[in-house]
C-alpha cells in the first residue's frame, strides 16, 4: 500500500484544554440527546405503521371474503340462466322436428320421390346443424372447492368450475 501525502497541518497546543473538552463533551452529549429523540419519535411512527398495515390487511381480508361471495351468487345465477337457455334450445328443437315431420307427412301424399330427396337434404342439414351447434343435453352444475388453473374468457378461474 501507497501513501500519498496530500497536504500538512500544524497542530498548536491548545490555550485551554479543559475548556476545549467541556466543548467536546457537551456537543457529544447534545448530539446524542438528538439522536435520542429521533428514535424515540422513529419507533413510534412504526408503531403506528404497523398498527395501519394489520388494519389494511383485516380490511382486504374483508374484501376478498365480499369478493369470493359476489363471485359465487353470479356464478349461481349465471348456471340458472344457463340451464335455462338450454332447455329453451332443445324445446325449439323438439318443435322445428315435430313441424319438419309435419310437413314432411303433407308433402308425402304428393310425390315419394322428391320427399325422399327432402329428406336426404333435411338430415344432411341436420346433422350439419347439430355438428355445427351442439350444446350440451345435461344441465350446467356448479362445482366449487376446486383448485383449477387455467384461463376462461381471460379470467383466471378460482375456486370454482362450471361444467356442462
Amino acid at each position: 500500500m501507497c501513501i500519498i501525502p496530500l497536504g500538512s497541518v500544524e497542530l498548536q497546543p491548545a490555550p485551554d484544554p479543559l475548556e476545549l473538552n467541556q466543548e467536546l463533551i457537551g456537543q457529544t452529549l447534545q448530539q446524542g440527546t438528538e439522536l435520542g429523540l429521533l428514535n424515540t419519535k422513529l419507533r413510534e411512527e412504526n408503531r403506528q405503521l404497523k398498527r395501519e398495515h394489520k388494519r389494511i390487511l383485516r380490511e382486504l381480508g374483508q374484501h376478498v371474503k365480499h369478493k369470493e361471495a359476489t363471485e359465487q351468487k353470479l356464478y349461481s345465477r349465471f348456471v340458472t340462466v344457463l340451464n335455462e337457455k338450454k332447455a329453451k334450445i332443445r324445446g325449439l328443437r323438439h318443435s322445428v322436428r315435430q313441424l319438419q315431420r309435419t310437413a314432411h307427412s303433407d308433402d308425402e301424399e304428393e310425390d315419394q320421390e322428391e320427399q325422399s330427396n327432402r329428406e336426404g337434404e333435411d338430415v344432411t342439414r341436420e346433422e350439419e346443424t347439430s355438428q355445427r351447434i351442439t350444446p350440451s343435453q345435461q344441465p350446467t352444475i356448479l362445482i366449487t372447492g376446486c383448485k383449477l388453473v387455467g384461463c376462461h374468457w381471460g379470467n383466471p378461474f378460482h375456486n370454482t368450475a362450471l361444467l356442462g
